[in-house]
């Protein structure tokens, strides 16, 4: 569906962005004559969550109530509840998704209509609920790292090259061998208490059987990963049929899967290794690409989590095995798959301690932040002026204990297999740790942390989702598409849907768009690459940005794809906006500070609003009064600093 045409070209809102002077209480700009349908007093508000925020409606609910509570707004009691296309393109289904919309007024400006609606796109890459969805991210996390790495590799080079093969090869074939044996080691133990002992002419059903789990867990959306699912369900095909026609034992089934595991496992660290000298050879040589940081990053974590979840998997079954039932193709299968077992805890412990001394160090320099502007005279400006603590994921001493951890733990591997007498007593000292006694308080500990654990998994999942649709091999590059060709990320598709409706349906004047955290970098992705400049005209936008990530994560680890502001690629999305604000929190975990956009001629303005972390921002007074003295200029003009 195109948008009504305006009133005036792109030329002339370019020139208004540029020139014109902007009334913050008349909440339009100066000069600008709208014809009808659309109402002068009208204003759209649009508000796109980020992390945190699970729920249809409990973004929109929570900023619609503060605001009305600290009078900015006053809104009817009545929640509105839509459905709007989530899919535009023909050849897909057309599916909806649940807007939620609340009217109101603003306060001390007459006659001003708001209609309040939320962007929802939480349930297109939200993980599920509870333990489940830990379990869910953990595993898209061993998966989709290819994707982080992909997204590195605007400007190719051997690092991203060769950390691209490598988190595929991790993510494929030793995702895939793992899977099919581990299934086949729990099928065992069932059987195995289903008969009493170990089974032996029943033995047959415990591959096919963890085949048939497979191929069914490799359908579902969340192991579902391009080539790794194919070589998910044709590792295992490979495995099983010289079991079929060789063998009827489980130990014969283990004699064909295990070398290749064996073998994968060590190719993998090999590569690993490989990556890691070239990119200290490059760093020292000032001859590092940009991309390379965030493929070897990304290609470390996944090592890292890969060599501390799957002994723990295996270590969790073994545990349950009946006394008498042990076989000699588990522990060769388990030695295969986690050559280092021991080690890893050691390596976590090192990347733990690292984690911690960052957030002390994030504490002290927030705290200092915080303190400096309460003893300012001037707090507005001290507040606009502060320096937030530095930044929490991957923080160069977290990268740099990552890497070195990961180098060890690959070496180890290697070593196990070329030359296992230089590495033995290390394997030794490491082996009093990889006992069921560690892995047993494992397990427990982690669904007492799966809170935590969720929301750090919901923003690796969420970026990974939404570079899913940036990376993808045969879309268009970040799925941006001009003209009538739209992008089929439901991320984006759900703004463009919630946006038009407001324009379209509801003839709104102004929009005035409030983005937290991942949803920025939608409505600055959409805003960007969406709309035919020429005859899908926007109203004039005022944007809100808070807890955004667009500097310090996506145009820092990303930059081919997220330029700086002096690209041409935003000279499109600097022209629709007159107004810019950016609000941060001292020690958000996610963003902060965003780099000032020279190329912007409109207003941009951003400031601190004390400590808190990075959820909550809906209810914040801090936030609100922020919001109400900046964007609302609710204060007066004497305020706005």
């Amino acid at each position: 569906m195109a948008l009504a045409p305006r009133d005036f070209d792109i030329d002339q809102r370019i020139a208004v962005v540029k020139n014109a002077a902007f009334s913050p209480i008349q909440l339009l700009p100066r000069g600008v004559d709208v014809a009808a349908p659309i109402s002068a007093n009208r204003v759209g508000l649009v508000v796109v969550h980020g992390i945190g925020d699970p729920s249809p409606g409990e973004a929109l609910r929570d900023l619609t109530d503060a605001m009305e509570a600290d009078g900015i707004a006053s809104f009817d009691a009545a929640v509105l509840e839509r459905r709007l296309p989530d899919v535009r393109a023909s050849e897909h289904k057309l599916k909806f998704f649940p807007v939620h919309l609340r009217t109101g007024v603003l306060k001390q400006v007459a006659q001003s209509e708001l209609i309040a609606a939320e962007v929802f796109w939480g349930s297109a890459s939200q993980l599920a609920p509870g333990k489940w969805g830990v379990l869910q991210g953990t595993v898209s996390l061993l998966l989709n790292v290819p994707t982080l790495v992909m997204g590195a590799r605007g400007e190719k080079s051997v690092v991203s090259v060769l950390s691209w093969w490598a988190s595929m090869l991790l993510a494929s074939a030793a995702f895939a061998l793992n899977a099919l044996l581990i299934l086949t080691l729990g099928v065992y133990i069932g059987l195995c208490y289903v008969f009493g002992a170990p089974p032996t002419k029943w033995e047959i059903v415990a591959p096919i059987a963890a085949a048939g789990v497979t191929f069914w867990l490799s359908r579902s959306s969340w192991l579902w990963f391009k080539e790794a699912c194919l070589a998910f369900r044709f590792v295992g095909l490979v495995c099983l049929l010289p079991w079929l026609f060789t063998g009827r034992t489980l130990q014969d089934f283990a004699k064909v899967s295990v070398p290749i595991l064996g073998f994968t496992i060590v190719a993998v660290a090999l590569m690993v290794l490989v990556v890691g000298v070239v990119f200290v050879a490059q760093r020292f040589a000032n001859r590092l690409a940009e991309g390379s940081v965030t493929a070897t990053l990304a290609r470390c974590l996944q090592f890292g989590l890969w060599t501390l979840i799957v002994p723990l998997a295996w270590q969790g079954l073994f545990a349950l095995i009946p006394d008498g039932g042990e076989q000699r193709w588990m522990i060769d299968a388990f030695g295969s798959a986690a050559a280092s077992n021991g080690l890893q805890w050691l390596l976590a412990l090192v990347v733990m301690l690292a984690f911690g001394c960052v957030r002390a160090l994030r504490w002290v320099q927030a705290r200092a932040a915080q303190r400096q502007i309460d003893a300012s005279a001037a707090a507005l400006e001290a507040a606009v002026n502060a320096r937030p603590a530095d930044r929490l994921i991957l923080h160069p001493v977290l990268a740099v204990a990552l890497f070195a951890c990961v180098m060890v733990g690959a070496a180890v591997i290697v070593l196990g297999a070329i030359r296992p007498e230089w590495i033995r007593p290390l394997q030794a000292f490491a082996g009093q740790f990889g006992n069921a006694k560690v892995a047993g308080a494992a397990l427990v500990l982690v669904p007492l942390l799966a809170t935590q654990l969720r929301l750090a998994l919901d923003l690796a999942y969420d970026v990974m989702f939404y570079l899913y649709y940036a990376t993808e091999p045969g879309r268009r590059i970040l799925s941006r598409t001009r003209g009538t060709t739209r992008s089929n990320n439901p991320m984006l598709t759900r703004f463009h849907s919630v946006v038009e409706h407001l324009v379209c349906d509801q003839h709104v004047a102004q929009l005035i768009i409030l983005a937290h955290s991942q949803g920025t970098v939608i409505a600055l992705d959409e805003l960007t690459h969406s709309w035919n400049i020429r005859h899908e005209k926007l109203p004039p936008i005022s944007l809100v940005t808070f807890g955004s990530p667009i500097s310090q994560l996506y145009q820092h680890y990303f930059p081919h794809f997220y330029p700086d502001w002096k690209s041409a690629q935003w000279t499109v999305f600097f022209s629709r906006l007159y107004e810019w604000n950016n609000f941060y929190r001292l020690d958000d975990y996610v963003g902060t500070t965003i780099a000032p956009p020279t190329s912007f001629a409109g207003t941009f303005y951003q400031e601190a609003v004390g400590r808190g972390g990075h959820t909550g921002y809906w209810r914040d007074p801090r936030f609100l009064a922020a919001l109400k003295r900046q964007v609302f200029d609710i204060s007066g003009p004497a305020a706005r600093g």
